[in-house]
């Protein structure tokens, strides 16, 4: 997440991954995940990049 991304959404840290987009009837639909959330955790583990969120999702 940058600077400008974390203005739009009033944050108070640069931490975490931002949705834009989420895609009828997928996993995250369902899940309940909205646009303009913000990921910051998967499964007790601490998500502060795309690189973070990249393993978090490959986890089995």
């Amino acid at each position: 997440m940058d600077e400008e991304i974390q203005k739009e959404l009033k944050l108070q840290r640069a931490q975490g991954v931002a949705v834009f987009e989420v895609i009828g009837n997928s996993r995250a639909d369902y899940a309940g995940i909205k646009v303009r959330s913000v990921i910051k955790e998967i499964d007790k583990q601490e998500i502060r990049n795309m690189t973070d969120f990249g393993r978090a999702l490959k986890r089995p």
